[in-house]
């Protein structure tokens, strides 16, 4: 008996030396594991996430018939001695005034990006140092600032008789920049900080990154002596745009009334010509060879996603300017679009995708944008270049598809001028063959698939943004050639 039990308990001792050795081992495989991941560089990342076309188009596109055509509007124009006004009627009530809506707007496309801050916050105008901000305020008029495609605009609103009381010396006062050290220094400070604000962003980052690589200024620095500790720059910088004659918009409830005023208030008013740089040439494209630019962002959680392909419109910018609009609106026309359609809700690969249209020089840039977790971004990639291949290289686009694409972006336009405000801002934007439904109103299907035909060339850039490591795994594996930007 005492035998059987001694034999047991050695028994049980060897088993548990036999689970603790396997234990152990265990132990030491897993820090031998992780001792060479870390000399090595590796992490552990889950698998990548690969795209999967769509077996059924009719998941992705829309072929609904068109909605009614959009009602017209039209606007009157007006050159009085130099000055050029464009008014369009539009009556709003706010608390019982009529008020009627102004936007000022002075090219600045010598300026260089980085000093047009200076220009929109800075507020002393005049010899006897007004703040033109408080005085506009003074005059019971509200305002709104900004820099937009590449000029400065100034919107006014609030009653006709305090802007028509106030426009006259506004005039004047915008002519006539004045430098104040109290203010400059604290302009210098805020713009300081917002640029260290924007480094911080990814969206911020990756949006830089694209333009540095991708974008070439066309406008020659007429500022290279600028400083930011030289005031009489800044006083120079303000001047040379500021005593250009601005572009007069106007949305009213009574256009006669301001025809009539117009003519009395510039009747002895002569302004100069002067030539103007053309609206949309505020930049021209790099010879950047095609291919994937990956900017590291220490820490990222998610990736940033731009893909870039440069649509020529130098053969006839109206067309190809609504052609583009038409683009835009079929691939991602919010979560309606075939990008949204597929990449959002049929796969879940993120929550976000855009496309937008800007304007350069002889090129519009078809820009997709979106973001997504680090393992999703190749399939992210992938599923947009499928459906940019399915437009320019099969140009699968029907007749139906692009009647109502081309009526939802007419609604888009009348919904966006449903207020004086919205009305005005689309007048301004016409300048800068932005948002001109007119284009897109006289667009046909087989014009529409003409320019796909061009753009079938076009190359492609993609910027995406991410923590280095994702990026090394998921994508440099797979896409050439891969280039790491700072």
């Amino acid at each position: 008996m005492a035998s059987e039990m001694a034999k047991k308990a050695v028994g049980m001792a060897a088993t548990k030396c036999d689970r603790g050795g396997r234990v152990m081992g265990a132990l030491m495989r897993a820090l031998l594991i992780a001792i060479l991941a870390a000399l090595t560089g590796c992490q552990s990342l889950p698998p990548p996430v690969s795209y999967t076309p769509p077996t059924d188009e009719h998941q992705y596109r829309r072929v609904e018939p068109p909605t009614q055509s959009i009602p017209a509007l039209s606007e009157v124009h007006m050159v009085v001695n130099g000055w050029t006004i464009t008014m369009a009627a539009y009556p709003f009530y706010d608390g019982g005034t009529q008020l009627s809506y102004v936007a000022l707007t002075w090219p600045s496309h010598h300026i260089p990006e980085k000093l047009w801050p200076w220009l929109y916050q800075w507020p002393v105008f005049g010899t006897q140092q007004i703040n033109l901000y408080d005085w506009l305020v003074q005059c019971g008029l509200r305002y709104e600032r900004g820099i937009y495609h590449g000029e400065l605009r100034l919107v006014i609103y609030g009653a006709r008789t305090s802007l028509q009381r106030c426009l006259p010396k506004l005039l004047v006062l915008a002519s006539q920049p004045s430098v104040s050290p109290t203010v400059f220094k604290r302009i210098q400070r805020d713009i300081k900080v917002s640029r260290l604000l924007r480094q911080t962003l990814d969206k911020s980052a990756i949006t830089e990154a694209m333009e540095r690589l991708l974008l070439r200024p066309t406008h020659h620095n007429d500022l290279v002596t600028y400083s930011e500790d030289e005031p009489g720059a800044i006083q120079a910088l303000l001047s040379s745009v500021m005593q250009q004659p601005p572009n007069i918009d106007l949305v009213t409830d009574d256009i006669s009334a301001w025809q009539t005023w117009w003519q009395q208030v510039f009747a002895a008013h002569v302004t100069q010509a002067v030539t103007k740089p053309e609206p949309s040439a505020t930049h021209t494209l790099k010879k950047l060879p095609p291919g994937y630019y990956f900017l590291p962002r220490s820490g990222a959680k998610q990736a940033e996603i731009r893909i870039v392909t440069p649509l020529s419109t130098a053969s006839d910018v109206q067309s190809a300017q609504a052609a583009a609009e038409i683009l835009r609106i079929i691939l991602g026309n919010s979560l309606d679009g075939r990008l949204g359609r597929d990449l959002r809700e049929r796969l879940g690969l993120t929550y976000w995708i855009d496309v937008e249209i800007r304007n350069l020089k002889a090129h519009r840039l078809l820009i997709i944008a979106t973001q997504g977790e680090h393992r999703k971004m190749r399939a992210l990639i992938q599923g947009s270049q499928y459906h940019l291949q399915q437009l320019f290289e099969q140009t699968k686009v029907s007749k139906d598809e692009f009647e109502h694409a081309k009526s939802v972006y007419l609604w888009h336009q009348l919904m966006r001028q449903n207020t004086p405000h919205n009305r005005l801002l689309s007048i301004v934007d016409q300048r800068h063959h932005e948002a001109n439904w007119r284009w897109v109103a006289k667009l046909s299907y087989a014009q529409f698939i003409d320019w796909l035909h061009v753009w079938q060339t076009a190359p492609t850039y993609i910027f995406v943004s991410g923590e280095k490591k994702a990026l090394q795994h998921y994508l440099c594996e797979y896409f050439t050639p891969c280039y790491f930007v700072k």
